[in-house]
């Protein structure tokens, strides 16, 4: 089952070739290459999966915002991974629609995170999780700002208390708007299949960030 999975994913990212350039098309296939090893192998050895962050710093370096947005659905779970990670990174609009494709069409990837694998899902771990992670973050500056004043560069370096104080918190609440419209058209279907995502669905909204 897992050749045929990989046999598909080959097959299925050669079709977005006409949408990149040769140079990153080139990228492309050696990251797929040592991505379907790793998948094969089932093992994610550290070594490895390093090698693949790597290869993608490398092609990330030269790629354009509207090759992201055709790598975030057409290629492989980790090139998808990173490319929505990208785009939420340049404050793409894209997002919105991105969120909602992989809601409505759910896709579920193995991350290695430290020396863990972990199951996470494109939609709910990969864009909803770290916009609430960067609002999280911003709250708590907030709160410490207000209560430790003067000691604040005890605990915040100076580009941390920069990058808060410029940070357009506004863009990820609209964004958490926008995704929780998204979320009523397509967490109930999901509910019957998924218990994990049941225990933050309440009152048609998801309450905190899920796995």
């Amino acid at each position: 089952m897992k050749k045929i999975f990989v046999l598909f994913s080959v097959i299925f990212s050669h079709l977005l070739f006409s949408q990149i350039s040769d140079k990153i098309r080139d990228k492309v296939e050696i990251i797929d290459e040592k991505y379907f090893k790793i998948i094969l192998s089932d093992s994610y050895p550290i070594n490895e999966y390093a090698e693949l962050s790597k290869l993608y710093g490398e092609l990330s370096k030269n790629v354009t915002s509207d090759e992201l947005y055709y790598l975030s659905l057409m290629g492989n779970d980790f090139i998808k991974r990173n490319a929505v990670f990208d785009l939420l990174l340049k404050k793409d609009s894209r997002i919105v629609k991105l969120y909602k494709h992989y809601s409505q069409f759910p896709v579920k990837y193995r991350d290695k995170i430290g020396h863990v694998v972990t199951d996470q899902d494109m939609a709910l771990s990969n864009i909803r999780g770290y916009i609430v992670s960067r609002i999280t973050q911003y709250q708590n500056f907030i709160f410490f700002k207000g209560k430790l004043k003067n000691e604040l560069s005890d605990h915040y370096s100076e580009e941390e208390i920069n990058y808060y104080n410029n940070l357009d918190i506004k863009h990820y609440q609209n964004l958490i708007s926008e995704f929780d419209k998204i979320d009523k058209l397509f967490i109930p279907d999901r509910l019957e299949i998924c218990n994990e995502i049941g225990k933050f669905w309440k009152d048609e909204k998801l309450k905190m960030p899920t796995p």
